[in-house]
């Protein structure tokens, strides 16, 4: 491989390394915000009367942010090793890349379908606390609804782990060109 090519690519092997990093702290002191946060919000005095749904605000407003944070942090880890075999490698055509990115895929993909089902959940406790405590009528279909939006919307990451598996896809390919290539020399 070029000696230019296989410094370009170290080095956004590096660069993603350092921005996945940032984003694992970053991610890592949401989850403690949103933590201290929702104990603000518990022991604040207003919630100690019989308000019943400022306590499920609060709870239902950091939930999500609170479930959520720990699951991007393990796809933000998984990002930095494909980074980190981008780094050190000669060629991104090998089958350790092709696995990681495989992986890589299938959190993307597992963290998708969780953000969408944590978030659902959230909005369908939050409707269902609020309908107990006011005596309105629950609208569960609606709630059903809701959830569908969340795990379809183009926003949740799905379509990204699609991107990812096609990628694969032709990095796998690439390792098989590569190895035919090392075989011929």
């Amino acid at each position: 491989m070029n000696t230019s090519i296989k410094k370009k690519i170290n080095g956004i092997g590096h660069a993603v390394q350092v921005v996945a990093t940032i984003l694992i702290v970053l991610a890592a002191l949401m989850f403690l915000y949103s933590v201290y946060d929702l104990i603000l919000d518990i022991t604040h005095a207003e919630l100690w009367s019989d308000n019943l749904q400022g306590w499920i605000n609060a709870i239902t407003e950091h939930a999500g942010k609170i479930i959520t944070a720990p699951a991007m942090i393990i796809v933000l880890v998984f990002l930095k090793r494909i980074a980190e075999s981008f780094r050190y490698c000669e060629t991104p055509f090998t089958d350790d890349i092709v696995r990681r990115m495989t992986v890589f895929a299938w959190v993307l993909l597992g963290y998708a379908v969780f953000a969408g089902v944590a978030g659902a959940a959230t909005t369908f406790f939050k409707d269902y606390f609020t309908m107990l405590q006011y005596g309105t009528s629950f609208a569960f279909p609606d709630a059903i609804t809701e959830a569908v939006k969340a795990l379809l919307s183009p926003n949740s990451g799905h379509f990204s782990a699609l991107v990812v598996l096609f990628l694969t896809l032709v990095f796998k390919h690439g390792a098989e060109l590569q190895k035919e290539s090392d075989e011929t020399l």
